[in-house]
């Protein structure tokens, strides 16, 4: 209160003609300024700061300019509420878009395992009706154990995908 402009701190001598330049518009065009929110001094062993200005005209009676009324308010705590809220903004986005990747996954194992289940059920077919001295007995044989084996896996992606989503 009661002291000029060029009395305060500014961070640089930009912020400080920055300033001048906000009162010499306030005292010609009589408008309101409201700056953005700006970093604050910078002290010594301080976290840093973050403020914003609004600067009015002072009228006299008659309605005439006489001075600039400036207030500084310091809205450090809502800019890191803000900065905190969108980074939990964007973790649970990430959140969300792993749970959307392993329902995916989980259904594309199941889809998969329908399809192994039939080719499996007609594996199980040719070998019955086929003689075990048949040429490709092993080889549908072969196929069989592999398609067990895709089974195993996909039933194992399918359960660690419910795990994983179930302990979040």
């Amino acid at each position: 209160i009661g002291r000029k402009v060029e009395d305060l701190q500014y961070r640089s001598q930009e912020d400080k003609a920055r300033a001048l330049e906000q009162d010499e518009k306030v005292l010609k065009e009589g408008v309101r300024i409201d700056t953005p929110p700006v970093p604050g001094p910078q002290r010594e062993g301080m976290a840093p700061t973050w403020e914003r200005v609004i600067k009015v005209p002072l009228r006299d009676a008659t309605g005439a300019i006489t001075n600039v009324i400036g207030l500084t308010e310091n809205i450090t705590e809502l800019v890191r509420a803000g900065e905190e809220r969108l980074a939990l903004s964007r973790l649970m986005q990430r959140t969300q878009n792993l749970e959307s990747l392993g329902v995916m996954a989980g259904g594309i194992a199941h889809e998969f395992n329908n399809v192994l289940q039939r080719i499996l059920g007609h594996t199980e077919l040719v070998l019955a009706e086929m003689n075990p001295c048949d040429k490709l007995h092993g080889d549908i044989e072969m196929i069989q154990q592999a398609g067990r084996k895709a089974v195993a896996l996909t039933n194992q992606m399918d359960n660690e995908r419910y795990v994983a989503v179930r302990t979040r």
